[in-house]
């Protein structure tokens, strides 16, 4: 009896409260909504969110890794699966506006692709955008939903692991050896275990995508307009680095998570006559393309004064990629400025504290 009931309430039933409808509803509303204010920041290297200011619920209390496992426990995977979903829906709606963005900035976004080694003919297309802090603000928050997704399923493969370590490890295992098969990957993503494309998100973008030459060209505007969205990241004054979580104040460093996961999908998608992996790998490097180029110039404009904290987040997205490499990146991006960036982002923190007599400014 205990275990059919407990079971009942991993789910959503309609119509009937149960512990999954009462976990999911907490944490879907409170990400989602503290994605759109910036009311968190997520923390990569502590593995968690960390709240901007004092409150009646702080982030570091909810989503650190023991309370992930404790979730992870309570509501099994199928009320994760559940909760992924949820989370999935806002993606999606943020999808369809940032596409429509995309498409209505088509003219200079294609002189911005086209025409990249012109200096004057980029500032002046970039000028022409619209609408895009909005698209900014709308990747920003789908990439703290890609974190915060990432840390469910870090959470759950850990409690899969510890209580039944025999199947977690035939399911890694079957996943490791089976490439490419998206019903394996569905299985591993259920046990925690990410894969090259995320399943749940394929699935879930399926009505937006189609294998059509107009919609893989507004996926391939979208990758430019990601680009153009990364210089204007470093322009924001909320887009100071903070070395106490490892980020960027305005949760900017989340950008790179959204990149990686949705150019994955959307190319895997709409790929036609080329290998699905061959299509994702060419746009993700096109994106690297354009984005090195334009974060190359920034030292010359006013968005120089947060450019190293930029070219972090653009080597997150090449770390978190799993169709490109660091010696990829060396082909656009010179990897000695990302070192320089990491070490100048640290040196100011050390600077920072001297002078405020050992207490860490950066700590919210």
């Amino acid at each position: 009896m205990f275990s059919a009931g407990f079971l009942e309430h991993t789910q959503i039933l309609e119509g009937k409260q149960t512990l999954s409808s009462i976990y999911i509803n907490f944490y879907v509303d409170f990400i989602v909504e503290n994605a759109r204010s910036g009311g968190i920041i997520y923390s990569p290297t502590r593995q968690l969110f960390v709240s901007k200011s004092a409150g009646k619920i702080r982030a570091e209390e909810y989503t650190d890794v023991c309370e992930m496992r404790a979730l992870a426990a309570i509501l099994g995977p199928h009320g994760l699966r559940q909760l992924h979903e949820e989370l999935l829906k806002h993606v999606g709606a943020n999808v369809v506006e940032m596409k429509k963005i995309s498409i209505s900035n088509r003219e200079p976004l294609e002189l911005l692709k086209t025409q990249t080694d012109k200096a004057q003919t980029c500032a002046d297309a970039i000028k022409r955008l619209r609408d895009s802090d909005e698209f900014l603000g709308r990747s920003t928050t789908i990439g703290v939903i890609c974190a915060f997704r990432r840390l469910i399923a870090s959470a759950l493969s850990s409690v899969l692991e510890n209580r039944i370590p025999f199947i977690f490890h035939a399911v890694r295992d079957l996943h490791m050896h089976t490439a490419g098969s998206q019903a394996v990957d569905m299985l591993a993503m259920t046990a925690g275990v990410r894969s090259d494309v995320d399943p749940m998100l394929l699935r879930s973008m399926q009505p937006h995508c189609s294998k059509t030459d107009a919609d893989f060209n507004s996926f391939s505007l979208m990758m430019v307009m990601f680009a153009s969205a990364l210089r204007q990241l470093g322009g924001l004054s909320t887009s100071a680095f903070r070395p106490s979580v490892d980020g960027l104040e305005n949760n900017g460093h989340c950008l790179a998570l959204a990149i990686s996961d949705l150019s994955a999908v959307f190319f895997n998608m709409t790929a036609t006559e080329k290998d699905p992996r061959a299509a994702v790998t060419e746009a993700q490097a096109e994106f690297l393309r354009v984005a090195a180029v334009l974060l190359l110039r920034m030292q010359a404009g006013p968005e120089r004064e947060n450019a190293d904290a930029i070219y972090v987040v653009l080597d997150l997205f090449i770390n978190d990629s799993a169709f490109l490499t660091a010696d990829m990146m060396e082909i656009y991006f010179p990897y000695s400025l990302v070192r320089c960036a990491y070490s100048e982002l640290y040196r100011k923190r050390g600077a920072a504290k001297g002078k405020a007599g050992g207490k860490d400014d950066g700590a919210f």
